[in-house]
This record gives C-alpha cells, structure tokens and sequence, in this order.
C-alpha cells in the first residue's frame, strides 16, 4: 500500500478521521484523570474491589486502539465509540457499585 493511497483513504473519510480524534481525545482525558486518581490515596477495598475492573477497561482499550493504529481507514467511527462507551459506562457502574457497597458497610459499621 502506498502512502498515496492511504492519503485517498483518509480524504475519502468524510467526518469520520476527526469524530474519531475528537473520541480520542476524550478518552486520552478521561485516561489521565484516572492515572491522577491512581496517584491519590485510595482505600484498599476500592484497589481491590477494581482492580480487575480496570485491567479488563485497559485491555479492551488497547485492542480498540491496536485496530486504529492497524488500519485507521477502514475502520467504523461510531462503531469504535459504541465499544467505547459501553466499556466506560461497563467500569463507571463498577465503580460506583464497590462505592455504594464500601459506603454500605461503613454506615453499618458506624451503627453497631
């Protein structure tokens, strides 16, 4: 494949090559915001609770952006945003389920 041709794919994408950045760029942002809550004091039940969680969210990630670096013109845009979002929204209920359940048992801890 020549770069001429790669150029053709890519100028034949419509919206699709800056929807796609757009996405990324989210995603890179709400990458960073979770290494800077990895860098804060956190409780052992919350790194436990999470902990396969959120290597299963890094896994699916680097396969979505493995597929983009292999071939970002053949790609489906929306496709890659539903898969995505559906991993995000997967961890956010996690995260907020180990949250409730460590809230939980502080509430019946400080009762008895």
């Amino acid at each position: 494949m020549t770069a001429g041709s790669d150029a053709a794919k890519l100028a034949g994408g419509g919206d699709r090559i800056p929807t796609l950045v757009n996405n990324l760029q989210v995603f890179a942002d709400r990458m960073r915001e979770l290494a800077e809550l990895q860098r804060a004091a956190q409780s052992e039940v919350m790194m436990h609770g999470l902990h396969d969680d959120l290597q299963a969210s890094r896994r699916g990630n680097l396969q979505v952006l493995s597929r983009l670096v292999m071939d970002p013109a053949s790609l489906d845009a929306a496709a890659l945003r539903s898969r995505l979002w559906v991993m995000a929204e997967a961890l956010e209920t996690r995260i907020e389920s180990t949250l409730t359940n460590i809230l939980e048992t502080k509430v019946t801890l400080t009762d008895s």
